[in-house]
């Protein structure tokens, strides 16, 4: 999906189960978004060149975007998260799970949405190191949501899912500032 939807979602989703908590909702949004901010240097590159954003992408910025978007890479930081933290700070460590389980959504939605097999040259396969042949997408996906490389436009589903997010975070915020 669209960095702006994982955004949007992230932030919909911890203001559903965390109603009134804004600052969860921030770490929520945060780890929403944190895979995909390896690739803003090649898209501001890409603008600032005149090319269509994340059309064309380097080695390095390949590498990058299998590291964070890597279900292994994910596993090892949240073991090591749980193994190195102590319960001294609790509100913290819930910032921090709010921060993980984002990432991990965020992990687990790019598989179920990069099914389009025309797009494996610049798509993480999110299963990095141990594969970059096989895909999450190949068990997990359920739809492609490009129209082309590097168009930022949404298909009618996501359009239609951060249309249904940005009514939750709407309705939150009113509910809470207004009445």
């Amino acid at each position: 999906m669209q960095t702006y939807t994982h955004l949007v979602l992230g932030t919909s989703l911890s203001l559903l189960l965390y109603p009134n908590r804004y600052d969860i909702a921030g770490a929520f949004a945060i780890g929403s978004v944190l895979p995909d901010m390896v690739m803003v240097p090649q898209f501001l590159l890409d603008k600032i060149r005149g090319r269509q954003p994340l059309a064309r992408q380097n080695h390095i910025a390949l590498v990058l975007k299998e590291m964070s978007h890597s279900v292994f890479v994910f596993g090892i930081f949240t073991l090591y998260f749980l193994f190195t933290t102590t319960l001294e700070s609790p509100r913290i460590i819930f910032y921090f799970i709010a921060l993980i389980a984002a990432i991990g959504i965020h992990i687990i939605i790019d598989g179920m949405t990069h099914c389009n097999r025309k797009f494996r040259s610049i798509d993480q396969s999110c299963l990095w190191p141990l594969s970059r042949n096989e895909h999450l997408s190949d068990f997990i996906g359920v739809w492609e949501y490009r129209h082309d490389h590097g168009t930022l436009k949404p298909k009618p589903q996501e359009l239609a899912v951060d249309i249904a997010c940005v009514t939750v975070i709407i309705t939150s915020l009113i509910q809470d500032f207004i009445f």
